[in-house]
């Protein structure tokens, strides 16, 4: 498949986590569907790249690796836009309107409610959602398939149950 690509960043000889930090002020300048081209020669970048996409819902649609090179092509997650997964959402949860630590106690209680292998979606308008519900996810060993922001600063997460 063909893909046109919008931007491109060389990242070589640089560590894939301070490139990452730097995504979204790259991808924020793009608009919805356009093609991001990420160029990396550190060996943790296949792993790192795929588990950032997943959190922020951009989609690496292609990865092409030539030697040490590893080249990723990213599309910009359409804001707004629906969400495309392989999976089922088992409840919604909104939390609009709370503040740390309340999303992430609401959503602590809700996921013990599932079955493993549901899927939980929580909405939240607290910024500090995204951070809270990253650290939760490692501490609890639960998976957190996505975490989006979305247009009227709403931010949405996919959590599935794993245990």
């Amino acid at each position: 498949m063909h893909f046109v690509v919008s931007q491109r960043c060389d990242y070589r000889g640089k560590d894939i986590f301070v490139s990452i930090l730097q995504l979204p002020s790259r991808l924020s300048s793009m608009r919805g569907g356009e093609i991001l081209e990420l160029i990396s020669d550190d060996p943790a970048a296949f792993l790192e790249i795929k588990a950032w996409s997943r959190l922020t819902g951009h989609q690496v649609v292609e990865i092409i690796k030539k030697d040490d090179i590893t080249c990723f092509l990213i599309q910009k997650t359409i804001v707004g836009g629906p969400i495309m997964a392989d999976y089922e959402i088992a409840q919604v949860l909104d939390c609009s309107g709370l503040l740390c630590p309340m999303p992430v106690v609401k959503t602590n209680k809700a996921v013990q409610s599932l079955e493993v292998g549901q899927v939980l979606e929580m909405i939240a308008t607290d910024p500090g959602s995204i951070p809270d519900m990253e650290a939760w996810a490692r501490q609890t060993g639960h998976e957190l398939l996505l975490a989006k922001e979305e247009q009227g600063g709403k931010f949405r997460f996919h959590i599935k149950k794993t245990h």
